[in-house]
């Protein structure tokens, strides 16, 4: 642009998009247009590419104001995280007299079937039968890429519920580095069976076994009341309980995963 006065000429940078809205549109700006865009884990891990469609408000014959369906491009990259926000200028709703809105879209994380996000990291829980869980078997869990990852517990380790496995760079890509991931936790949840069928030899073999495994457990307030041999029979002050209910933990309960250090 080029401003005269007093003889002199005097070239001045401007843009013309800023003269477009003070000038045509009297600097005012239609409120932004907020909108949310669903992204899975699996979009985060490898990236995604998609075309977002959303209604918006334009102005129509005479001025009146008409629904029009639009699409935006939006590049979602590996190391991106829910809560980011695209924001799209003067594409959103028209107002007479007014600058259109700017669209903001906000990337929001939809439910996973098996993982949950804990910052840079995943986690997610595997169920382990007794038999598994005692002889410290191997376990295998599908990472977020499809990986078949085998577990291996430390040799003669017993696996007790809610012990945890970390998988190092088997998480999120970083924000700042994407080629370097977080880690992958996984928590066991061991399944007891709801009833044994024992012979009396089992039931002796099972004695020699376990009782080997001596647990220090940790202190209680029910230390003092402990528990009689079979051989002997109720002693003076111990109390059965008549009436008493009994339920097991239901096989399939659905918890949220929880990240363990």
């Amino acid at each position: 642009g080029v401003m005269k006065g007093g003889g002199a000429t005097q070239a001045v940078d401007v843009d013309p998009l800023e003269v477009f809205h003070s000038v045509v549109k009297h600097g005012r700006k239609h409120s932004p247009l907020k909108v949310e865009l669903g992204v899975s884990i699996e979009d985060l891990v490898h990236g995604h590419e998609t075309k977002f469609d959303f209604e918006r408000m334009v102005c129509g014959v005479g001025g009146e104001p008409e629904a029009e369906k639009t699409s935006l491009n939006i590049q979602v990259t590996r190391g991106m995280r829910a809560g980011l926000q695209f924001n799209f200028d003067s594409v959103g709703d028209e107002k007479d007299g007014m600058v259109p809105s700017d669209v903001i879209v906000t990337l929001v994380l939809e439910p996973h079937s098996r993982f949950v996000c804990a910052g840079d990291h995943l986690a997610t829980e595997v169920n382990v039968n007794l038999h598994d869980a005692v002889l410290g078997h191997p376990i295998a869990v599908l990472g977020i890429d499809g990986k078949r990852l085998v577990l291996e517990p430390p040799r003669g380790c017993v696996l007790g519920h809610g012990a945890c496995f970390r998988c190092r760079g088997e998480g999120l890509p970083l924000t700042d580095n994407p080629t370097l991931r977080g880690d992958l936790y996984v928590k066991v949840h061991v399944f007891f069976p709801t009833s044994l069928s024992l012979s009396a030899n089992d039931t002796a073999a099972l004695h020699a076994i376990l009782g080997r495994a001596h647990v220090a457990l940790p202190a209680s307030g029910h230390d003092s009341a402990k528990l009689l041999p079979p051989t002997q029979s109720i002693s003076k002050g111990v109390v059965p309980c008549e009436e008493q209910e009994f339920w097991s933990t239901e096989e399939g309960e659905d918890e949220a995963p929880k990240q363990c250090a």
